[in-house]
């Protein structure tokens, strides 16, 4: 009886053990497909935003512009603020330009990332004067496409900051992967900061770069760490979980 008793005990503890992991899987997949949409949701407003920017506020100012031109032309002493106005209005066109194209949705089809990455590093390296390697041990080919977009964008991102930053000369960007995760490494030779600082700035809405990372991070579950001394260079180390079989 008491065996009985014991195999009973066991048998219905196993279920629960069962039923418990089942309703972890069930509950892992279904923040999978949130964050997925959540993912696919910010690069339509993305789209969406880089649009109007584009056709509104563009065509607004490239109006205003040739008003102050017209104005300059017609009274030729008129007054020498208007042409700083003039170029005022051209530096905003081209920041409009710039952040509409950051906005638009990634230049690549899925499972081309490590390529789409490579023409980025090339592109990037020589508008700033980078060495700027791109290295991916293993297979990116089938990742998921939310992964593939928060990858892109993120070395899009870091790029920018070594550029404004760092004063580095090199760059190394290396994924890695795992069944059951990717490592995204940037790495540069710069003159590095205060960890702790820059992310008190993000915090406050100050470090905008930093921000955006870990924002797009935090969608897909994953985590960022930052290493980095003022005059060794900083490395940021990007953690995803992929998904797996539901």
């Amino acid at each position: 009886m008491i065996v009985a008793a014991l195999v009973v005990t066991c048998v219905a503890l196993c279920g629960g053990l069962v039923g418990v992991a089942l309703v972890a899987r069930r509950r892992a997949h279904a923040v999978r497909v949130l964050s997925s949409e959540i993912a696919r949701s910010q690069e339509q407003e993305r789209q969406r935003l880089a649009q109007d920017l584009h056709d509104d506020v563009g065509q607004k100012l490239a109006l205003l512009k040739l008003q102050l031109q017209m104005a300059i032309k017609a009274d030729e002493a008129s007054d020498p603020a208007l042409k700083g106005c003039v170029d005022l209005v051209d530096t905003v066109i081209a920041d409009i330009r710039t952040i509409s194209g950051a906005l638009k949705p990634v230049p690549f089809d899925p499972g081309l990332l490590l390529p789409a990455l490579r023409v980025l590093a090339q592109r990037e390296g020589t508008r700033a004067g980078l060495a700027v390697l791109v290295d991916a041990p293993g297979d990116t080919t089938g990742l998921p496409r939310e992964v593939e977009l928060a990858c892109y964008r993120i070395v899009r991102e870091a790029l920018a900051n070594v550029v404004k930053h760092a004063e580095a000369r090199h760059v190394a960007v290396t994924i890695t992967t795992t069944p059951h995760a990717l490592t995204l490494r940037v790495a540069d030779d710069g003159r590095g900061f205060d960890v702790k600082a820059g992310r008190r700035a993000a915090t406050a809405g100050g470090h905008l770069g930093l921000r955006s990372v870990e924002e797009r991070l935090t969608v897909l579950g994953g985590a960022l760490r930052i290493t980095s001394e003022p005059g060794v260079g900083t490395t940021l180390e990007c953690t995803v979980p992929l998904r797996t079989p539901s």
